[in-house]
């Protein structure tokens, strides 16, 4: 186990268990059985020259700073941020690195709860949320895709609002001098790359639509929805406001909702909710043109991105 503050554990445990009446064998026995604590400088495997250490419980920067020290191979260094939250200053630990530590892997486990400064600190149930929202999201923008231009334009709509919201998250981030500018700059610099890659969506999504829209020359399929739908998750991952998706991405939760309710009042009933879901289906059958449709789909949509960017004053 590396660091010198490992070293200093045991010989404190060795002390305490001889003044406990312990003689020295059962000490170093007891010593050499250690394997040191799950998820604290734990050693996962190594790729082509470079050791990946798990530190994913080492909140404090400073046992981890003397880990890293102890380091003499090449490491990727696996974080959990969640003491970012109570303001520690991680600048000593990011200089700490030096040549030896070539990547870092951060992971978190709260979210921001809409129209508030509150956080939602998820803890064990964070990995299980995510995924829901993954599959969930991947999945409604799949039943989405059903009218010339109708996903696609859902999603440019989507992804220039989270452009917008991660400009204007790296804009105005300003941590305490305590977190340390370094871990300021970082976290900038990603918020900026997430809106280059919200920016690329929108543009692509763009671009297809000029093909895509009625009467489309060419179609996205599962193929192009599911990747869409896994963009878009990956949007309200990283900005931490996936409670923000149902509402800017409510045509999709519409779309999905109404399969599930059709599905479970038809099975058991024979009776049907609507004469077809998704709803743009029973739209159709109500008689309104697919441009019309979309057209309202976007319209709605870019209301409520309007919405939801007063979440971020």
């Amino acid at each position: 186990i590396p660091g010198d503050h490992n070293l200093e554990n045991a010989r404190c445990a060795a002390s305490l268990a001889m003044c406990m009446g312990l003689d020295a064998e059962a000490v170093c026995r007891g010593l050499r059985a250690f394997r040191g604590v799950e998820h604290r400088i734990e050693f996962v495997r190594e790729v082509e020259g470079v050791r990946y250490v798990n530190d994913s419980k080492g909140t404090n920067p400073d046992s981890t700073i003397k880990a890293v020290k102890a380091m003499t191979q090449p490491t990727v260094l696996m974080l959990g941020v969640g003491d970012y939250d109570k303001h520690s200053d991680f600048t000593p630990l990011f200089e700490a690195f030096g040549s030896t530590v070539k990547g870092v892997i951060a992971s978190g486990t709260s979210i921001y709860l809409p129209f508030s400064k509150v956080e939602w600190e998820l803890g064990a149930f964070y990995i299980p949320v995510i995924v829901f929202v993954i599959i969930g999201t991947v999945n409604a923008v799949n039943l989405t895709d059903g009218l010339d231009g109708l996903a696609s334009g859902v999603s440019l709509v989507y992804s220039m609002a989270m452009t917008v919201i991660f400009l204007y998250m790296a804009s105005i981030m300003d941590a305490p001098v305590d977190m340390g500018q370094a871990r300021q700059t970082q976290y900038a610099a990603e918020l900026n790359s997430m809106a280059v890659f919200a920016a690329a969506v929108a543009g692509g999504c763009l671009g297809f639509l000029r093909f895509n829209s009625f009467p489309a020359k060419v179609f996205m399929g599962d193929t192009g929805s599911l990747a869409l739908g896994g963009a878009i998750a990956a949007m309200a991952v990283f900005s931490r406001a996936v409670l923000l998706l149902p509402l800017m991405g409510a045509c999709f939760v519409a779309s999905a909702v109404s399969v599930i309710l059709q599905v479970g009042s038809y099975k058991p009933r024979r009776k049907r909710i609507f004469k077809m879901a998704p709803p743009h289906h029973h739209f159709e059958l109500l008689g309104y043109s697919e441009t019309k449709i979309v057209a309202g789909y976007m319209i709605v949509t870019t209301l409520l991105c309007l919405g939801c960017l007063l979440a971020f004053q």
